[in-house]
């Protein structure tokens, strides 16, 4: 038996909680800053952390070995940030975190360097647009330039509407409005920065930038795309990005989230063995020549009662 997991700000992340259990026979613990939490009646164990701000690393430390925690798994941008600057410091502690670098991390949190660091090597990435190059005819999408990419986000906008909105973003982007099929493209980087396998979701149904109808599909030219975006922006360990496909057939990446999706599970399920590959790698395993089989499958997000 492996030892335990540590999933950071569980909040609801019930699908991710099930994944885990079934992928592994490790026990999932979760921690989140606030008590009243609808994942802890899903987990082996759960405990209260603090803001990341007023995190003291030794007592953090001490408390992941109180509780067998080897394995520790970020859930949201803010802790990859965090934990991409203890991850030596934990591993020296035999405690590892699926981060990437904090140089990779912030790059793929800010959209402009994002933006940047992709079309410095000529890949297709959704361009970013200065409020003096907006034309009358065209439609906008205007965004943070930090953070998740569903929050703080007004999509279909003309000229007018984007310069009377401007000012009520801290860091606004501009990007084009672009028409066409939506992907979520989620890829296993190993260590030694190989592309172990990827997998492209057709996000078929979206609500609130959350995929609720998502199907595995073939799409190599995609598959090579986000490939060489992710070995471009140094990533590691499970990372997803988001893409499209216009009415042309042209490709463009949108975003990366340096950590395990909302809907990622799918792309568990159908093959991408991240949680044993990750774990194997952490006890020093190479894992280049282990298999990979995809499944065409397809997911659907739905309410359930828990009836206890």
């Amino acid at each position: 038996m492996t030892n335990n997991i540590l999933l950071t700000s569980v909040g609801g992340k019930v699908p991710l909680i099930q994944c885990l259990k079934e992928k592994t026979s490790a026990k999932i613990i979760g921690c989140d800053i606030q008590d009243s939490i609808l994942s802890k009646n899903f987990l082996d164990d759960f405990f209260i952390e603090e803001k990341l701000e007023n995190v003291n690393m030794n007592q953090f430390i001490l408390t992941c070995k109180n509780k067998k925690i080897n394995y520790i798994i970020p859930t949201r941008e803010a802790d990859l940030l965090f934990f991409s600057e203890w991850k030596n410091i934990l591993e020296k502690e035999n405690i590892f975190v699926m981060v990437s670098d904090r140089q990779s991390i912030e790059f793929v949190n800010d959209k402009y360097k994002f933006y940047q660091a992709l079309i410095k090597e000529d890949l297709n990435v959704i361009p970013v647009i200065q409020k003096s190059d907006l034309k009358e005819n065209k439609q906008y999408v205007l965004k943070e330039c930090k953070g998740a990419g569903s929050k703080n986000l007004l999509v279909k906008l003309n000229k007018n509407q984007v310069l009377e909105n401007y000012d009520f973003f801290e860091e606004p982007i501009i990007q084009p409005y672009i028409k066409g099929k939506e992907f979520s493209i989620d890829i296993y980087i190993t260590k030694n920065k190989k592309v172990k396998a990827t997998i492209v979701r057709e996000r078929v149904l979206v609500i609130d930038g959350e995929s609720q109808i998502t199907q595995v599909v073939e799409h190599p030219k995609l598959s090579k795309l986000i490939e060489k975006a992710a070995l471009v922006l140094n990533l590691e360990g499970h990372v997803m990005f988001q893409a499209f496909e216009d009415n042309n057939g042209e490709l463009w990446i949108i975003e990366c989230n340096a950590r395990i999706g909302g809907a990622s599970t799918l792309s568990i399920y159908a093959g991408l063995d991240t949680f044993n590959w990750w774990i194997a790698e952490c006890n020093g395993q190479n894992i280049d020549n282990w298999p990979v089989e995809t499944k065409m499958l397809k997911q659907i997000r739905y309410k359930k009662d828990l009836i206890l």
